[in-house]
């Protein structure tokens, strides 16, 4: 139960551990049924052949730049797709590693919105610790 900067920073030089950082390399997200249809036909690729949706592998997923920690905040299941938050706190730092922030995602459904379009609209807990 962190309240403060000062014990973040205490227990990771007690325990020798950093924060994760952004890679390129390890990090998927799901992509919209829009972008996916868009990404098909700029790569000429058959809809039918190549479906935004694989009964055994979920939505397609785009490579991006990310946080490796971060990604496991939600995990995905279905059919029918299903987003699940982990409930997690993590503690995020600020890019210019002033701040800190917790953040615990809570959900990721919103009735309003079309799975496949936008997709869902992530709701969440934030708090800065001082």
């Amino acid at each position: 139960k962190w309240t403060s900067k000062a014990q973040v920073d205490a227990y990771l030089a007690e325990h020798n551990m950093t924060f994760a950082v952004d890679d390129s390399a390890s990090v998927y997200v799901t992509m919209s049924q829009n972008d996916w249809n868009k990404y098909c036909i700029a790569n000429k690729l058959d809809m039918n052949k190549n479906p935004w949706f694989d009964p055994n592998n979920g939505p397609a997923k785009q490579l991006v730049s990310g946080n490796p920690v971060l990604e496991k905040a939600m995990s995905f299941s279905g059919p029918p797709p299903v987003y699940t938050p982990s409930f997690h706190t993590y503690v995020i730092r600020s890019w210019d590693g002033e701040r800190y922030y917790k953040l615990q995602i809570i959900s990721w459904y919103d009735a309003n919105v079309q799975i496949g379009d936008e997709g869902g609209r992530i709701s969440y807990y934030l708090d800065e610790l001082k």
